[in-house]
């Protein structure tokens, strides 16, 4: 039989191989991943009781659907939340997705045609040019540098775009180099878009977690362009449950509940109930919590480095998950995807070719620094270094 050829489309080797290396670690405590992007912190104690408890006075309320738009006092306190950043929406400006995954297809489907032309950022993450070829859209990469700290330059969109071009995608903080978008960035490609009647996309999935500098929200901006999405998985430390959002202007917010209503009718009652808990604790938890425990980590990956791998090349990440750096100069880390497997099999260390995050990730490699305690972050650095010797 037959089978769909946009489906075919859709490139997973990359990402298929991280996952066998990350399920083998559960059987072999040897292993030490620097591979994936999941927080590694137990969920706040708080979301969890609230929500057990709800679930135990009233289990019916708590277990139903939900409207496809998501629980509106959810999206009333994300409405809320955000206006302390300056960003000025109604919860009629918010949809709910199954986490980033589904907010990025939910974005794609209704702001794209077959045919169109969209501008993504490299280095940024890996799943944006396959929902954009399975909906028949074409990515084209626009670069940005690690001397200029990966921020956007103007002449470089100028040089990527046609008539065809209908939105660009950019990350902050950056996945995977962990560098914010600075001020002068955001201006510029707010007035880029606005000049040349363009979406943005912005993916903000790390935007609580920065160690140095402020998020600065793109959609402040360009409030009529912008679609912004993000999710709980990092700030909540809650990645199985599996919710995220959307904010954009209402129409384009309107067509994203139609598209959800397709792929999963509506986000999860139980993840909804738990995070509207989490906004009670949400500074606390980040304050005490999250980034101390993230940039101890950062900081003795990045010590490590220094120390045993002087050669390699790297920005200190400003927030995210990750060091970006670049192994080039080592002969080994010339192949990013041989020295992957080849570091897996010859030193149990899991970490991410950069060529998964764009045409100019060759020699490079994506480091986790949230997966393993300090101790494991720097016998890790230390077998990478024995490998490239």
């Amino acid at each position: 039989m037959r089978l769909s050829e946009r489906s075919g489309k859709i490139e997973s080797f990359h990402v298929r191989k991280i996952l066998e290396m990350l399920d083998k670690r559960r059987h072999d405590p040897s292993i030490i991943s620097f591979g994936g992007g999941a927080a590694s912190l137990a969920p706040p104690q708080e979301m969890i009781h609230s929500l057990f408890s709800k679930l135990k006075n009233n289990p019916r309320k708590y277990s139903t659907y939900t409207p496809s738009q998501g629980i509106y006092t959810l999206r009333w306190k994300i409405a809320k939340n955000l206006r302390k950043y300056g960003v000025k929406i109604s919860p009629e400006q918010v949809v709910m997705t199954d986490g980033g995954t589904e907010a990025l297809f939910l974005a794609f489907s209704a702001l794209f045609n077959p045919g169109d032309h969209v501008l993504i950022q490299d280095p940024g993450y890996f799943n944006y040019e396959n929902p954009l070829r399975f909906l028949g859209v074409k990515a084209k990469y626009f670069r940005t540098r690690m001397k200029d700290n990966y921020q956007i330059s103007e002449g470089e969109l100028k040089r990527r775009l046609t008539k065809k071009t209908k939105g660009i995608v950019v990350v902050s903080p950056n996945n995977p180099a962990g560098t914010l978008l600075t001020k002068a960035s955001i201006k510029t490609l707010a007035r880029f878009a606005k000049k040349h009647k363009l979406w943005i996309v912005c993916d903000e999935a790390y935007r609580s977690v920065v160690f140095e500098g402020c998020y600065e929200d793109i959609y402040r901006y360009a409030p009529k362009n912008c679609v912004n999405l993000t999710t709980f998985s990092k700030s909540a430390s809650s990645p199985g449950l599996r919710l995220g959002y959307i904010y954009g202007p209402k129409d384009a917010i309107e067509r994203m509940v139609r598209v959800k209503e397709l792929t999963s009718l509506c986000s999860n009652s139980w993840s909804q109930t738990a995070v509207q808990e989490f906004f009670k604790i949400k500074d606390s938890y980040k304050a005490n919590v999250l980034i101390p425990t993230y940039k101890r980590r950062r900081n003795a990956m990045a010590v490590a480095l220094a120390k045993y791998l002087p050669k390699a090349k790297w920005i200190m990440p400003q927030g995210g998950f990750y060091i970006y750096a670049d192994f080039s100069s080592y002969r080994k880390g010339k192949n990013d995807v041989s020295a992957a497997e080849k570091l897996f099999k010859k030193e149990k260390v899991v970490v991410v070719p950069g060529s998964c995050f764009g045409p100019s990730g060759k020699g490079h490699l994506r480091l986790t620094f949230v997966s393993e305690e300090v101790g494991q972050i720097e016998e890790g650095i230390r077998r990478i270094a024995r490998f490239f010797r």
